[in-house]
């Protein structure tokens, strides 16, 4: 694999590897197979399960307002997260329900299954579907006052003039792009040139984003 050039690596992560793990995904969001955890969420698992049922049943609570569930951090005590819990199916029945969240540290910076979800789990009788990143969902985003009319104005003519600063940027690039297959590569290191494929991989993505109207930063009402 090393030695494969990186069209070729990269057609084997998309066209093998990719639609292999959608496919294992499903089935363990189906319950037909049983999901394979990472060594950090086996810690996890660990130590919600290391606590007595009675301590582990005073960490939660029901969320009056929702289906979800607060949990109390396991290193401060004044600390609660949510654990969100998702209904599948016939949404009247709770049976379908699945612990889809966390609004943990842990889960926000890597979408793996937290100690909360597991303790939440544990406890309840809401099983953990895990997401990749690629299939969680885009928060939805609260409805935004009406901008007035200048007010519109004005920002549209903003977004023009960034994307004519964009189209300028990239007739230089693909200038660029043109001459790299030029470029002495005994004076270029592989790293750069990963990290050069990466950025361009991600203004692609970025840029297919845009066109397709979908958004990128939960910010950008406006």
């Amino acid at each position: 694999m090393r030695k494969q050039r990186v069209d070729v690596i990269l057609h084997i992560l998309t066209d093998k590897v990719e639609p292999d793990f959608r496919r294992s995904e499903l089935r363990v969001s189906l319950n037909f197979e049983q999901p394979t955890y990472s060594k950090i969420e086996l810690q996890h698992r660990k130590v919600a399960q290391g606590l007595d049922s009675a301590e582990a049943e005073e960490m939660i609570a029901y969320d009056e307002n929702s289906d979800d569930l607060v949990v109390q951090s396991f290193s401060t005590e004044d600390m609660w997260y949510t654990v969100g819990v998702r209904s599948f199916g016939d949404l009247e029945d709770t049976e379908d329900g699945a612990i889809v969240s966390c609004d943990c540290p842990a889960f926000n910076s890597s979408y793996s299954t937290c100690k909360h979800m597991f303790l939440v789990s544990r406890i309840s009788h809401y099983s953990i579907r895990r997401f990749s990143t690629a299939s969680i969902p885009v928060p939805i985003l609260a409805p935004s006052l009406p901008l007035a009319p200048q007010d519109l104005q004005a920002v549209l003519a903003e977004k023009t003039a960034c994307i004519d600063r964009i189209l300028d940027e990239g007739a230089a690039f693909n200038s660029l792009m043109g001459r790299l297959k030029d470029t002495d590569l005994s004076a270029t290191s592989r790293q750069d040139l990963t990290d050069l494929e990466s950025a361009v991989v991600r203004i692609r993505r970025d840029l297919s984003s845009i066109i397709s109207h979908r958004l990128i930063h939960s910010s950008q009402h406006s």
